[in-house]
């Protein structure tokens, strides 16, 4: 995982070094309610994004986010979301709202909490307790978003949109947890510099 936000840092500075006029980098605070409340109670991060290539009324650039969810389970403990993204802004006429459209690929690892009760004492020959067990799965896949953000000042700025995400692991698994797909609502506030 390590390398994968590596990787993604590295992109960023790469179209940091492209970008051509000021106010290129942002820096922004999220909320993400889920659609529906299966998935989490809480879900909220940093954004840090930068322009890297102005064509006209199209702004072209990528970013990084990362999400902090706090899930409603005592099984599941709470884990981080990592979501690097490339995304197209529409700045028509100098208008203060720009519509933005994103791909990415995010990424977090779910640990459980397998507790036993203070009165057992597991065998050490048991596969089902020994310490090779690892208790958490991987999971990755694409993110799509849309959504629109406002300009309050030449340095400060509002989104709201939708994000979805359409995740795999390639751990062992049934089905139904094999595959997850959900969508959240973003709302953020930021700086522009």
């Amino acid at each position: 995982m390590i390398k994968k936000i590596t990787i993604a840092l590295i992109i960023c500075f790469c179209m940091a070094a492209r970008a051509q006029d000021r106010d290129r980098f942002n820096i922004g605070l999220h909320y993400n309610p889920p659609i529906d409340n299966t998935i989490s109670t809480f879900s909220g991060g940093v954004d840090l994004r930068v322009r890297a290539v102005s064509l006209g009324v199209f702004n072209l650039g990528g970013g990084l986010s990362a999400s902090y969810r706090s899930l409603d389970s005592e099984l599941i403990k709470d884990f981080v979301v990592f979501n690097p993204q490339i995304y197209v802004e529409v700045q028509p006429f100098d208008f203060a709202l720009k519509p933005y459209f994103a791909v990415g690929y995010a990424f977090y690892s779910e640990e459980y909490n397998f507790e036993q009760p203070n009165y057992y004492t597991p065998d050490q020959y048991d596969a089902a307790f020994s310490n090779t067990l690892d208790p958490s799965v991987n999971y990755s896949g694409v993110t799509l978003a849309a959504g629109a953000r406002f300009d309050f000042a030449r340095f400060l700025f509002a989104d709201v949109g939708l994000k979805y995400f359409s995740l795999q692991s390639d751990e062992n698994l049934n089905r139904v947890l094999k595959n997850k797909s959900y969508g959240t609502i973003h709302l953020g506030f930021g700086f522009r510099f």
